[in-house]
C-alpha cells in the first residue's frame, strides 16, 4: 500500500475538500496512490486511456487531489497533431509521439514557458500561495519553479513547513536554517534506517530519535 495514499485518504475524510500536490518528479506514484485509495485526482487532463488537456471544472467531485507536475510526466506526449496528450499504461511510445518531460539543461526554463507547463506552474504557484501549511517529502530545495513562493510564504507569514527526507540537502539546510524560517520541523535519517534526526524551530540543537520517522511511512506512524 502506498503511504501517500493512506495520508491523502485520511486527510480527505476531514473537512478538507481539495489537496494540492506539487511535484518535480516525472513518475506516476502520486496518481497510483490516489487510484489505490479510489481518490479522484486531476493532473490537467481528462480521464481515460487517451487523455487531453482540460480545465479543473470539467469533471467535478466533492473531494479532489490536484497533482501539479511542473516538469512534465512520463505519460505526457506531443501528438502528431502538435497537441499535448497523456497516454496511460502503454508498452512503448507510439509512432509520431514525443515524450514531454523537462530535463535539466539549458532548455529547461525555455520549455516551461510553453503549454502545458505554463498553466501547470501557474496552478502550482496558486496552490503554494494559498496553502496554510506545507509537507515536503524528499524535496531537495533545488528548483527555482517552486521554492521562491514557498519560502516567501514561510518567511513573511511564518507558514508552518515540515520536511521529511533521507538526507537534508545543502540547499535545504541553507533555506531553512540560514534563511530565517521561523516555523519548521525537519526530519532526516540518522545513522541507521531506525534512527532519525529532528530539527525544529522550537529548539537550537537537533534531537536524535531511535525510530524511523524520516520516511513517509514512519512519519505517518507518528501522526496517524
Amino acid at each position: 500500500m502506498f503511504s501517500l495514499g493512506r495520508l491523502l485518504d485520511h486527510m480527505l475524510q476531514t473537512s478538507i475538500r481539495i489537496i494540492n500536490i506539487v511535484t518535480t518528479n516525472y513518475d506516476r506514484l502520486a496518481e497510483y496512490a490516489c487510484e489505490q485509495k479510489r481518490l479522484h485526482h486531476y493532473t490537467g487532463f481528462t480521464y481515460g486511456f487517451f487523455r487531453q488537456l482540460s480545465a479543473p471544472n470539467e469533471i467535478t467531485s466533492p473531494r479532489r487531489v490536484n497533482i501539479w507536475k511542473v516538469h512534465g510526466s512520463l505519460d505526457w506526449f506531443k501528438s502528431p497533431l502538435g497537441d499535448i496528450v497523456a497516454l496511460s499504461n502503454i508498452d512503448g511510445i507510439p509512432k509520431g509521439y514525443e515524450p514531454q518531460i523537462v530535463t535539466p539543461g539549458t532548455q529547461k526554463y525555455q520549455r516551461t514557458h510553453l503549454e502545458p507547463y505554463r498553466s501547470i506552474i501557474n496552478s502550482a504557484d496558486q496552490a503554494i500561495t494559498s496553502a496554510n501549511s506545507y509537507l515536503c517529502v524528499g524535496y531537495g530545495f533545488n528548483d527555482e519553479h517552486i521554492q521562491p513562493k514557498l519560502m516567501a510564504k514561510c518567511l513573511r507569514q511564518k507558514t508552518p513547513i515540515t520536511i521529511i527526507t533521507y538526507a537534508l540537502s545543502d540547499a535545504a539546510k541553507r533555506v531553512i536554517f540560514e534563511g530565517g524560517a521561523q516555523n519548521y520541523l525537519a526530519i532526516e535519517r540518522g545513522g541507521t534506517d531506525e534512527q532519525s534526526i529532528v530539527y525544529s524551530s522550537l529548539g537550537k540543537a537537533p534531537l536524535i530519535v531511535e525510530k524511523n520517522i524520516w520516511s513517509l511511512a514512519g512519519y505517518l506512524s507518528l501522526i496517524m
